[in-house]
């Protein structure tokens, strides 16, 4: 986990609007939410390697209902289950020894899906009389905003270290949530929500129900319900937008976007069409929580 430790409206202007103008002219990449390349015509699906908002058929969700029912008939032994879980750690430190940074490609959409990474202006905060929460020096306790990007793993270590509340403005969650055990995601959302301030934004972005990933495994690669086992160790779920509207509601906070990403991925070459799925989200943390919390301790002061 990572927090800028300094941002500044002068840094970070030039940056966002370079970037923006870059990725909005680049033909891989068509203009935000979630793309702008339609499929209108299905004889030109070769002419581009990817289509946004893609229709499924009836078809086309039976056939992938089909698939996931029949890998998921076989499900890795109970013990094996345990043994991936407690060494789930393991896996994933011998994943990046392996791969380093060379597996995932940077993620340089962010700046068109997730803007609010980049704010054109941001206030000083470091002259405000009001009372700080924290209790002791933290890095980036002078900066006016801050982010928390998540990374593999259930927070064991980082929290404890990082022991400071309604602190952040932005939360990344990139393709980090999938990766844990589902009966441990509330708690995970739940306690790294904790470290947002009121209208504090948690940006979310994983793999979606029926996505092609999900329809390659094989069977006995399942360890419970949308969720797999890859062949290094490493697991993998897959969410539906109603499962992470429930997660991110029951942590308190409100939904300002929850979509599912259809595309379709082509290799023209092999005239090879696939069927991709991601859910990309957005929650905030009401202010309101933040006013029950001073009248309470108004309440108790006076009693």
């Amino acid at each position: 986990m990572k927090i800028l430790q300094r941002l500044s409206a002068s840094k970070l202007t030039p940056v966002f609007i370079r970037l923006f103008l870059r990725l909005k002219s680049s033909r891989e990449r068509p203009s935000a939410p979630l793309g702008s390349r339609l499929l209108t015509n299905p004889d030109d699906v070769f002419k581009h390697n990817t289509w946004d908002h893609v229709q499924w058929t009836e078809e086309d969700k039976e056939n992938a209902r089909r698939k996931v029912e029949e890998n998921s008939t076989v499900q890795l032994p109970l013990k094996e289950q345990d043994e991936f879980d407690k060494e789930a750690s393991l896996h994933w430190n011998s994943f990046y020894e392996v791969h380093q940074d060379r597996f995932f490609k940077d993620r340089n959409w962010l700046c068109l899906e997730f803007p609010e990474l980049f704010p054109l202006a941001v206030k000083d905060q470091t002259g405000s009389s009001q009372e700080s929460p924290q209790t002791f020096a933290f890095p980036g306790q002078h900066a006016s905003f801050r982010i928390l990007e998540v990374g593999c793993g259930v927070g064991n270590s980082v929290f404890p270290i990082l022991n400071i509340v309604l602190i952040l403005d932005v939360i990344l969650a990139v393709f980090v949530l999938s990766s844990i055990h589902p009966k441990r995601i509330e708690g995970v959302i739940n306690r790294i929500s904790a470290y947002l301030k009121p209208g504090g934004t948690f940006l979310f972005r994983d793999y979606g129900r029926y996505d092609l990933t999900q329809l390659r495994f094989k069977k006995g690669q399942c360890v419970s319900e949308s969720f797999y086992m890859r062949g290094d160790g490493t697991c993998v779920y897959f969410f539906t937008k109603e499962e992470v509207h429930q997660l991110f509601t029951k942590a308190g906070l409100e939904e300002t976007q929850n979509l599912e990403d259809r595309r379709l991925q082509v290799n023209r070459g092999r005239k090879v069409i696939m069927h991709r799925v991601w859910i990309q989200s957005k929650y905030r943390k009401p202010y309101l929580l933040l006013l029950h919390s001073h009248m309470g301790q108004i309440y108790s002061d006076s009693h």
